[in-house]
């Protein structure tokens, strides 16, 4: 019996180095699958509903006339965002940018509380819990050093 066998596709394989190569089959056969990396995270177009939700509200909340916030359409962007928050919550992220999308969620609803060009607002950047939120929004593909900085695509 031969030493080499022909391939398929022409190549040479000797047992030797079928046998080298199997350890590396297990391997990867132990990897995770990859094929579905691609696929939207869960968390994403919740966010982007939410999202989109908040700046219609802000976007209407300066309007004058609304001044209570209580415009038909006002109420309507509110409802819309707390559906979307409701849902977002309800999934875990499976990407970064799913987390950078929680991340600038919570950054909405717990973050600084005074004017971004307010020097209160540069003491509450340092504290902790606003530095690590920073940190995560960098980290998982955030614009900006803190999540006000940019939004998600």
């Amino acid at each position: 019996m031969p030493k080499e066998r022909v391939c398929a596709n022409g190549r040479a394989m000797s047992r030797r180095s079928l046998i080298a190569g199997l350890p590396m089959a297990g391997v990867l056969a132990a990897l995770p699958d990859l094929s579905g990396a691609a696929a939207i995270d869960p968390v994403v177009p919740h966010y982007r509903e939410w999202n989109s939700a908040t700046t219609e509200w802000l976007r209407l909340s300066h309007m004058p006339g609304n001044g209570d916030w209580e415009w038909p359409e006002s109420l309507a962007a509110e409802a819309r965002a707390e559906v979307a928050l409701r849902n977002m919550v309800t999934h875990t992220p499976t990407t970064p940018e799913g987390v950078a999308a929680c991340t600038h969620a919570v950054w909405h609803l717990i973050g600084p509380g005074s004017a971004p060009w307010s020097p209160d607002f540069q003491r509450e950047l340092a504290l902790p819990e606003f530095k690590l939120l920073a940190a995560i929004w960098r980290a998982t593909g955030g614009e900006g050093q803190h999540p006000s900085d940019g939004l998600l695509p």
